[in-house]
């Protein structure tokens, strides 16, 4: 169904009362997933949009750390490349995921990737969550780690924060490292049943009391629980060493087990309506200017995601988009619920291995610590429509901060 959008681009140097359709449309580029470019004169802007459809079995969509690790980077069409597998699933599309420290590309938001727990929620930024049973949200999130072993229970502070971190009780994941380095207290190692760690599902433990003092493994099957000398008092006179255990991580805001979360910020879309959120997530800085943006969000069925981005400071393409420029393009794709996602320099789409868009950076599409890949399941079906909407929203702007 073609559908015809007038979008007004607000609070810039233009005027855009825009009708789009004539805009082309998109076309077929795996099971469920269209995808189209679009181009506004007025800026100018550049678009490029992805429509992926959840409800479609063949299709999926995961968040993805930089080489399967934390405090390394890489460019989005890297990880796209190396996920791929042969006759089991392809990368149909990828965008970058969530800021990140500019010092060591360690995750701002909450990451959860490939069955496994990368890090803490920041205590003020919203993410895209995707449940096993493929539903989205968008929101703010919390996380509540804790060990269980009998009738005691252990409160786990942080994740994968290192051995430096003040008075907190921190797990250490697989992502973290080859080894835990030494430190002061006491350390249990976890050996897995199994090698998924992941919000709202509860994995059986055995515990393993080790020497602090020396350097701990990490291997796929197992994890580490530092306990700082403070925090010691807490074990009382327990006796942890081979015993088993219940290490569980509550993400209250969503029901279901957990699959993937690439954090993000601010939520710019709420129940369909323009909410952009900069302040209560503490992203004031930036949030009026014009960047390039990447962004994602899904429709009140909650079948359909899409994920965008717009161009930008790049005067002669496109010129980018404030926070609520972004917001107001997002909720007329037919968004109920939208997240802005890191942008500037990192704003990255990659279409079956091709990077579409026009990165700002000098010298191409940057290095980033996470991404957003749609991954199709090889195999037998019949191929979905061929075309997207014959138009799409023509602009409002975002806003942005961090790693720009």
């Amino acid at each position: 169904m073609k559908l015809l959008f007038v979008v007004c681009l607000f609070a810039s140097a233009f005027n855009i009362n825009a009708q789009v359709a004539n805009q082309p449309v998109g076309k077929t580029v795996g099971p469920g997933v269209t995808w189209r470019q679009e181009t506004v004169a007025e800026g100018p802007l550049s678009f490029n949009v992805m429509r992926v459809q959840l409800d479609d079995p063949r299709i999926t969509i995961e968040a993805e750390s930089a080489k399967d690790k934390l405090f390394v980077g890489e460019k989005v069409h890297q990880s796209a490349e190396r996920e791929a597998q042969p006759g089991q699933t392809e990368i149909i599309g990828a965008v970058n995921g969530d800021f990140y420290s500019l010092k060591n590309f360690f995750p701002i938001g909450l990451l959860v990737a490939d069955g496994m727990i990368y890090d803490m929620p920041s205590k003020y930024r919203s993410a895209f969550v995707l449940t096993k049973d493929e539903t989205p949200y968008i929101g703010p999130v919390s996380l509540d780690v804790s060990l269980k072993v009998g009738k005691k229970l252990l409160k786990i502070d942080r994740i994968n924060s290192g051995t430096k971190s003040g008075n907190s009780v921190v797990l250490f994941t697989p992502p973290y490292g080859a080894e835990v380095e030494p430190a002061k207290g006491k350390r249990f190692v976890f050996t897995m049943k199994g090698t998924e760690f992941l919000p709202n599902q509860p994995v059986s433990v055995k515990v393993f009391e080790v020497d602090s003092a020396s350097s701990t493994p990490l291997t796929a099957d197992t994890m580490v629980l530092h306990i700082p000398p403070g925090q010691i008092k807490k074990l009382a006179a327990s006796n942890l060493d081979s015993k088993e255990g219940i290490l569980s991580a509550l993400l209250p805001e969503v029901s279901g087990v957990i699959a993937s979360v690439c954090g993000g910020g601010p939520a710019i879309v709420a129940e369909g309506k323009i909410n952009v959120r900069y302040m209560e997530e503490k992203m004031e800085k930036a949030h009026l200017n014009k960047h390039p943006r990447t962004a994602v969000g899904f429709t009140k069925d909650k079948k359909t995601v899409y994920l965008v981005t717009v161009d930008g400071r790049q005067p002669r393409l496109s010129v980018g988009l404030t926070l609520d420029e972004l917001a107001e393009y997002m909720k007329n794709l037919g968004c109920w619920a939208a997240l802005n996602l890191d942008g500037g320099g990192s704003t990255s789409m990659v279409v079956n291995g091709k990077v579409v868009n026009s990165p700002s950076d000098l010298l191409g599409p940057r290095t980033v610590a996470n991404s957003l890949l749609v991954v199709a399941l090889v195999g037998g079906g019949a191929e979905t429509s061929a075309t997207l909407e014959a138009g799409s929203p023509t602009a409002a702007s975002p806003r942005n901060a961090e790693s720009f």
